[in-house]
């Protein structure tokens, strides 16, 4: 693998930020709106062979904007929903993923809706020494079918 060194090539620009309003029928996405935060870099010389020089590249940090408070009981995600908490009918799929989740956790974990299929959860971790710290379960729901799925991202500390 090659080695670059990015962290002392890459010198940032003035950014911005932007906000839009995006739909597509085709995915059932109804209108919604998204924010970016958009870093330039200076070009710079990777020393890659294999790719033009100057490099240029920019850090693009995108989210999509969260409006209305309807909650999901049943597990199917609606597009109009914000951040809430993780429903209780996925709650025995994440206790299989993760198995020995209190109650409490329920309470400081949370589920946000990125499509109308698709619902990415952060779930907070609990030791049998410690109880709850600072390590989250980072994943997503796929409710495309009739029983939602959960692919695990990962585990980390924010």
């Amino acid at each position: 693998m090659d080695f670059i060194d990015l962290q002392s090539k890459a010198i940032p620009r003035p950014g911005h930020i932007e906000h839009y309003w995006f739909e597509n029928e085709n995915t059932g996405l109804k209108r919604t709106r998204f924010h970016r935060i958009v870093i330039p870099f200076e070009p710079f010389d990777s020393g890659l062979d294999y790719v033009s020089q100057p490099e240029t590249t920019e850090l693009v940090v995108a989210s999509r904007s969260s409006f209305g408070r309807r909650r999901a009981t049943s597990g199917k995600v609606d597009e109009a929903m914000s951040q809430q908490p993780i429903p209780e009918a996925w709650r025995p799929l994440l206790r299989e993923v993760v198995r020995a989740l209190p109650e409490e956790t329920w309470r400081t974990s949370c589920a946000q809706p990125v499509s109308t299929d698709r619902c990415e959860v952060l779930v907070d971790l609990w030791t049998a020494e410690s109880g709850r710290n600072d390590m989250v379960l980072d994943g997503w729901f796929d409710t495309s079918a009739a029983r939602p799925t959960f692919h695990v991202h990962m585990v980390y500390v924010p």
